[in-house]
Formats: structure tokens, sequence, C-alpha cells
């Protein structure tokens, strides 16, 4: 049996490289990375029934200063709840969140918050709340809103 070539092994291990690469700057839902958000008549929408698995949802919004990112999560009680992927204390590392469980930690500091705490609890390491409305079906973000957090993003 022939031994494959370097060169294809090169060839092969390029385009895992380039695939996932791709896969995280597309934001394609359920491969780890944020998926893409545009505002249309100044919001965000979001389905609700993508919502409801009780999984953190990392977004990424294309603010006028840059990228601004941001999750959701709907907690045990039902509610959905939203924040920057950022605090007011370890935001300058750009690290962000990571859910374990019932609770989002923060990649910087390793401080543990309860999902049901998520959107109520200001300041800290707390994942910075973000107004959401439900409308129907979807959760709406307002672009303002979203704008208003580009700071933790620069």
């Amino acid at each position: 049996m022939k031994k494959p070539s370097f060169t294809l092994l090169l060839i092969v291990l390029s385009l895992l490289v380039t695939a996932s690469a791709l896969v995280g700057w597309l934001g394609i839902p359920g491969t780890g990375g944020a998926a893409n958000v545009a505002a249309s008549a100044g919001k965000v929408s979001i389905p609700i029934a993508d919502l409801n698995d009780g999984k953190a949802h990392f977004y990424s919004y294309k603010g006028q200063a840059g990228k601004i990112t941001f999750f959701v999560i709907k907690g045990k009680d039902g509610t959905l709840r939203a924040a920057f992927d950022a605090c007011d204390v370890c935001y300058k590392e750009k690290k962000g969140y990571e859910q374990k469980g019932d609770q989002m930690i923060c990649k910087n500091c390793n401080m543990a918050f309860p999902v049901t705490k998520i959107g109520t609890v200001n300041g800290g390491c707390n994942p910075s709340p973000l107004k959401t409305t439900q409308n129907g079906a979807t959760l709406e973000i307002a672009s303002s809103d979203l704008e208003g957090g580009a700071h933790y993003f620069r």
C-alpha cells in the first residue's frame, strides 16, 4: 500500500484550517461562533423558537463603531434574558462569557453568574444587561440599545 504524499497531507490540513476559520468568522449557529444579526427598522429580531433549549445563544451585531456581541438565554423559569458579552470590569480583555450548566462564567476572571440573574443585576463582573421586548414569536432588541454598549468592544 502506497503512503500518502506529504503534499496531500498539507492540502488536507490546509483545507481543515480554512474551513474552521470560515465557520468562526461566519458565525454559523451551533458551531460555537456568534451568529451574525442585523437591524431592520431599528431593531434586531431573534425567533424565540431558537432560544427554547436553555443554552446561551451568542450573536454579533455590526455597530457603527464595530462588532458588538451579546447573548440570549432562556432560564429554567422560562424568562428570556439578554446581556452584552462583556462586563464593566473585564471587558478590556475581550474574552466574554461561556455557559456551564445554569451559570454564565466570565472567561477572564472565572466568576460565575446564575442564569436567573442575567439581565437583572448590573455592575462589577456581571454580564451587562441588554433590554429586550417580546413581539409575538420574536425577541427584539433596539439597535440603539446595542449601540449603547459599543464601548465594551472598542
